[in-house]
């Protein structure tokens, strides 16, 4: 993967830019340098790796309990992290210190509150849909409701 690299501060201020709401909570961010990933390496790497894990877990479907959206997000947060530390390095910038992945909680269009993962692709957050591992479109209703964003 050949990345680009922000600070948390550059991530955390664009990430107030397109999702107002994110200004309070303000986001948790535990590292100074972020490496950037494609689309390409998502939707491709990523997601196969990501369904791959769920499989093997048995964790594929949503249950009331034990795998709430909301575990299907952070687990996907805190995977992402992982993969990209076992990564090799090649094309990755020395100084990157975590992936720019977030989890967030937003209020759907439908009706109940739902928590999915933002990348940062290509200078923007693109959300995307953990249980189905694609990158999805919120609606403007659906981003004014955007909070506790967690970018680790």
């Amino acid at each position: 993967m050949t990345a680009i690299v922000y600070t948390g501060a550059q991530l955390v201020a664009k990430l107030n830019e397109q999702f107002p709401a994110t200004a309070w909570p303000a986001p948790v961010v535990a590292n100074n340098v972020y490496c950037a990933p494609t689309r390409a390496w998502v939707e491709r790497d990523f997601a196969t790796y990501y369904f791959r894990l769920l499989a093997a877990r048995d964790d594929l479907r949503w249950a009331k309990r034990g795998n709430q959206c909301e575990h299907f997000a952070f687990r996907a947060l805190l995977e992402a992290v992982d993969l990209f530390g076992k990564m090799e390095a090649t094309g990755i910038p020395a100084e990157a210190e975590s992936l720019a992945v977030a989890a967030i909680k937003y209020h759907r269009a439908d009706g109940p509150w739902h928590e999915i993962n933002l990348w940062y692709v290509d200078g923007q957050w693109e959300p995307w849909e953990p249980q189905t591992q694609r990158f999805v479109a919120l609606t403007l209703g659906e981003i004014a409701t955007v909070q506790q964003a967690v970018l680790l």
